[in-house]
C-alpha cells in the first residue's frame, strides 16, 4: 500500500461492518483537542477514503457512520431490540 494524497479503495466483503487496517493515536483528552484536532483527524481519514472504527469511537456523527458503513441496515436488522449502546443511540436516526 502507497499513502499519500490518494485514496483508498476497499474490496467488496462479506462482512456487514468491513473492517481494515487500523491506525491508532493516543492523546491525552482534553477539551480543545476534542473540539479542534479529532474532527481534522477524521476529516483527513475521510478524505483518504478511510473510516472511522466506530467500536471505539466517541464522537462519530449519523451521517459519518452510515456513509462510512453503507449496510448498517442488515446490522440494524440483526440486533436484539432489547440492546442498545451509548454510540447506536448517537448514530442512529
Amino acid at each position: 500500500m502507497r499513502m499519500g494524497r490518494q485514496r483508498l479503495e476497499h474490496r467488496p466483503a462479506d462482512q456487514v461492518l468491513q473492517l481494515g487496517t487500523s491506525l491508532a493515536l493516543d492523546f491525552s483528552q482534553t477539551r480543545e483537542l476534542a473540539e479542534t484536532l479529532f474532527p481534522r483527524l477524521d476529516a483527513i481519514v475521510r478524505e483518504a477514503g478511510g473510516r472511522l472504527y466506530p467500536a471505539k469511537d466517541a464522537h462519530m456523527t449519523g451521517s459519518d457512520f452510515r456513509q462510512a458503513y453503507p449496510a448498517w441496515e442488515q446490522l440494524e436488522a440483526l440486533r436484539d431490540p432489547s440492546l442498545m449502546s451509548r454510540f447506536w443511540k448517537r448514530v442512529m436516526p
